[in-house]
């Protein structure tokens, strides 16, 4: 009876397809074209989203690479101050960059630019569904969050914010 309901000419075609695949659907594995309809998307070929963390939005990635599932999360938090500018604030922010190096929180950094980046990598489980992905998103944001929120204590306003 399944098989027939599934061969229907009349059934839409985007039910068709979600109907045909197999449980769970990985996120990453399908995209819609321009016609609206659903297709099958190489697994290698990573999710792009934003979300924001703290008041800082923060772009990720999630994806496959070598059968293992992985979340990539960026994000810039402002110039590192100047001593000119605030002697203060420089030592206030160093002194908050090296209390997550001595913890397992190792995500954060000055770049060449000396803007503060937040940056990292953590494995996902899966198959890569959305539950796998928030959950590790979850984490993440939890692990970071205090971190960002004592950087914005220090840190000068952002201008335009």
């Amino acid at each position: 009876m399944d098989a027939l309901l599934l061969e229907r000419h009349d059934m839409p075609a985007s039910l068709t397809f979600f109907a045909n695949q197999t449980l769970p659907i990985e996120t990453n594995s399908i995209w819609f074209g321009a016609d609206g309809l659903p297709a099958h998307r190489d697994l290698t070929t990573p999710v792009t989203f934003s979300f924001v963390c703290a008041g800082i939005t923060l772009s990720a990635r999630a994806g496959r690479h070598d059968g293992e599932a992985w979340l990539e999360v960026d994000g810039d938090l402002g110039a590192l101050p100047f001593s000119a500018e605030s002697r203060d604030a420089r030592s206030a922010v160093i002194a908050v960059l090296l209390a997550a190096k001595l913890t397992d929180h190792r995500y954060f950094g000055v770049g060449p630019d000396q803007h503060i980046k937040l940056r990292g990598e953590v494995p996902l489980t899966c198959p890569l569904t959305p539950a796998s992905i928030l959950t590790s998103v979850t984490q993440f944001a939890m692990a970071v969050r205090p971190f960002i929120e004592m950087l914005a204590e220090v840190l000068p306003a952002r201008r335009g914010a």
